[in-house]
């Protein structure tokens, strides 16, 4: 649940700072896609049920925050 929690931060960051901070929405979206990698690579160590459900909401509001 902590790494759920850093996540969420991680991407709500991303979402909020993505555009002011890349140089291009490409950019922007390989971070939401690199963060969602790490996520389902967490659920494989760390599963609970609705892991893989948090991992795909969270990358979906990152790459509506490009």
């Amino acid at each position: 649940m902590k790494r759920l929690a850093a996540l969420t931060l991680v991407l709500g960051l991303c979402a909020l700072l993505g555009p002011a901070k890349t140089s291009s929405a490409y950019t922007c979206a390989q971070i939401c896609d690199s963060d969602y990698h790490s996520c389902q690579i967490d659920c494989r160590f760390f599963p609970y049920t609705g892991c893989a459900n948090d991992c795909h909401s969270a990358w979906l509001a990152c790459l509506a925050g490009c």
